[in-house]
């Protein structure tokens, strides 16, 4: 039988980022564990917004960002960690859509299940794109909405990015 003795135990915190604490040991010993769950909430700060084939979503504005992960700069998620992480998005779009699609993308390349494909006929009225789906990312994974095909997307409260960690 093994015997561990320690004279002296330090406060320490861990911490995913400079923002971000993931768990604190305290003077006696304890574990405080302050397990933060990456998680974002964007969306375009302007009504409608063209895109050509290609483009990134950049959504400019975030209700909460938990972790700094999401990058209203360029629209890019980072994942501060290995895990499951779950991604939703949802827009409006008006005129004709015939064989059009948006792209859920890791580190630039399209991923199985990340394409979803849009087709309205008859123009002139608002229709609605969403979709939702799980990821197994590493630190580091970068997640983009890209536009398939060029359309004109409507944001504010009409469109929104979002993803969390799930662990």
């Amino acid at each position: 039988m093994s015997k561990l003795i320690v004279n002296t135990i330090e406060a320490q915190t861990y911490k995913y980022d400079s923002d971000t604490t993931s768990m604190t040991i305290d003077n006696a010993g304890r574990i405080v564990t302050e397990d933060v769950r990456p998680a974002f909430k964007a969306w375009k700060n302007q009504n409608n917004w063209s895109l050509s084939a290609g483009d990134v979503f950049v959504f400019d504005s975030t209700e909460f960002n938990v972790g700094s992960c999401y990058d209203t700069s360029n629209g890019k998620f980072t994942a501060p960690r290995d895990g499951i992480y779950h991604f939703n998005y949802y827009t409006i779009y008006n005129g004709n859509a015939g064989n059009d699609w948006i792209s859920l993308r890791k580190n630039g390349n399209r991923i199985k299940g990340g394409d979803l494909h849009f087709s309205t006929p008859t123009g002139g009225n608002w229709d609605t794109i969403s979709s939702s789906t799980l990821l197994q990312l590493s630190s580091g994974d970068e997640i983009t909405m890209v536009a398939g095909t060029a359309h004109t997307y409507h944001g504010n409260n009409w469109s929104e990015f979002s993803g969390f960690f799930v662990g």
